[in-house]
């Protein structure tokens, strides 16, 4: 049998520590490059995703507050025409309420004037009601948009408007025109011609229930104050709206 020859320690060593050399270095390195690289990848995917969110929220932000602004300038035009009519309404319940008063004033057994009927007659006969521009915040508040509106105490003046002042007014004209059709359906139930020309409106206006009746349409105070809080309240939204986009 043939003997292998013995390597010498010194050269063990040697071979040894190269190729722990190579086992360590070479993978360190590429390891090194790998993380390096993974992370460099990474960043850029998280830089794009950030900066794609937040593009996305500017353009979603810039269509929210373009379409906050089309409705705030619609509702100032609807509060400023609601002012026109409210200021003619007022009036209608001004003269009703003279009216009535005249009514209520008769004594027990005593007629009303024919002359006071007829100048009176526009107040006697006529409705009156405010008839709202409330489709446009009806539609924003149902597709959920109000809270798209960034200025708050503007928005919670326009909730608050509508959902208490105009509630508080309407229930009020609500309540007084019910009572007057009251009064207008006995009257017309109990109206007679008398002659070609004349009927007894005067004899049936000045009948007890109907004195009664009229009391209670005489007082126009509560719908008066209701409407004046009405305009005043619209009119801070219009200053509001004006004072935002300077239009």
């Amino acid at each position: 049998m043939e003997e292998t020859p013995n390597q010498s320690p010194e050269k063990d060593i040697e071979t040894k520590k190269i190729f722990k050399k190579i086992k360590k270095n070479i993978p360190e390195n590429n390891l090194k490059k790998n993380i390096l690289k993974f992370f460099t990848d990474v960043s850029v995917v998280v830089i794009g995703i950030m900066l794609s969110l937040w593009f996305n929220d500017m353009i979603s932000n810039y269509n929210q507050q373009k379409e906050v602004k089309s409705f705030l300038l619609g509702l100032k035009k609807d509060f400023e025409r609601d002012i026109l009519e409210i200021r003619d309404d007022m009036i209608g319940y001004v003269n009703q309420g003279k009216t009535f008063r005249y009514i209520s004033s008769l004594k027990k057994g005593e007629i009303a004037s024919r002359d006071s009927i007829r100048k009176n007659q526009e107040g006697l006969f006529n409705f009156v009601g405010l008839l709202t521009n409330d489709g446009r915040y009806e539609g924003f508040k149902s597709a959920g948009k109000l809270g798209n509106i960034s200025d708050y105490e503007l928005q919670n003046d326009i909730v608050n408007f509508y959902q208490e002042d105009l509630r508080s007014l309407l229930m009020s004209t609500n309540g007084y025109i019910e009572t007057k059709q009251k009064f207008i359906n006995y009257l017309n139930e109990n109206r007679i011609r008398v002659t070609d020309s004349t009927s007894n409106i005067k004899e049936v206006v000045s009948r007890d229930n109907m004195v009664y009746l009229a009391q209670k349409l005489a007082s126009t105070d509560e719908i008066l104050e209701r409407y004046e809080n009405c305009v005043k309240k619209m009119q801070k939204i219009i200053d509001r709206i004006k004072e935002t986009y300077k239009e």
